[in-house]
């Protein structure tokens, strides 16, 4: 199961996951993206393949205009890619497959308490996806997960947040604070008093009055 966003400035993201693993979490990011960049940019699904079109040819033409890929992974998604390996379908495997061949950026994003699969427990061809960055979209924070996201895919790495002291900090609001503490630096400079040592000066010798 597949969705396509085309975000702003021509950026589109495909979103691929199992509907036996995340499709309520998957369903829940397509509704913030909908939301952010119109419904008009989403192709969701099957459902959105025009009757008779071949499947696998609608994926392969809608990857090749996307710059980004999200693969939700869910608690159950490695055990179903072991399960489909037997029967030899499956368009997960080869959606991320053909992204990562493409050199479309991948992100994993780990939802319901999912971990990140190492390379050994991914066939060859998906190897790569272990050592892409992962984003994790914990449930009791959907929402703010969702958002720092999605502002990510339109923005780029503009809106991604910083950690700094255990607190997730914007880029535009650390690189202020930045330039304001130059600033004050720069004027506590100028402003501290210079201290002139004072010389010590030696009283000078007084003839004494040559008496008269």
């Amino acid at each position: 199961a597949s969705a396509t966003l085309h975000a702003y400035a021509m950026t589109s993201v495909f979103i691929s996951y199992r509907r036996d693993d995340a499709s309520g979490h998957a369903g829940r990011l397509s509704d913030r993206l909908v939301a952010r960049f119109g419904a008009e940019r989403v192709f969701m699904d099957v459902s959105d393949i025009r009757p008779g079109q071949n499947f696998e040819q609608a994926i392969e033409r809608t990857l090749a205009r996307c710059d980004h890929l999200l693969a939700v992974i869910g608690p159950q998604w490695l055990s179903s890619l072991a399960a489909r390996q037997a029967t030899g379908e499956d368009f997960v495997r080869t959606e991320i497959a053909a992204a990562l061949s493409r050199g479309t950026t991948v992100i994993p994003v780990l939802v319901g308490g999912a971990e990140m699969p190492s390379s050994a427990q991914l066939p060859t061809e998906l190897a790569a996806l272990a050592r892409r960055q992962a984003v994790v979209v914990q449930d009791h924070a959907f929402d703010e997960d969702a958002a720092r996201l999605v502002d990510f895919l339109a923005a780029g790495d503009t809106a991604s947040d910083i950690p700094v002291l255990g607190r997730r900090v914007s880029r535009g609001t650390l690189s202020a604070s930045l330039g304001l503490l130059a600033v004050a630096l720069a004027g506590a400079w100028w402003l501290w008093p210079v201290r002139v040592p004072v010389e010590s000066v030696t009283p000078s010798a007084t003839a004494a009055p040559t008496p008269s």
